[in-house]
């Protein structure tokens, strides 16, 4: 077993826990790509959201349009199965 400060949080072979097998280096790269694609997923979703706001054509689209949004929400969870 290694030795270390646990109260420190600092273990003799550098990692974050006990018989950690990867980086730390590694850990945070991946933390850090996951955090990426959230938050360029998060963008788009509200650009998309924002089009239907500010921008009358679409909006109005949607409102008047109701059964063809149904049919295409239907189709993209049918596509999702």
């Amino acid at each position: 077993m290694g030795k270390g400060d646990i109260e420190a949080g600092f273990h003799q072979n550098g990692g974050l826990y006990p018989g950690m097998m990867e980086s730390p280096e590694l850990r945070w790269g991946f933390i850090r790509k996951v955090y990426i694609i959230v938050s360029i997923q998060l963008l788009f979703t509200a650009a998309f959201a924002s089009l239907f706001v500010f921008f009358p054509p679409a909006k109005n689209f949607v409102l008047h349009n109701e059964f063809r949004i149904f049919v295409l929400i239907g189709a993209f969870i049918f596509t999702i199965i």
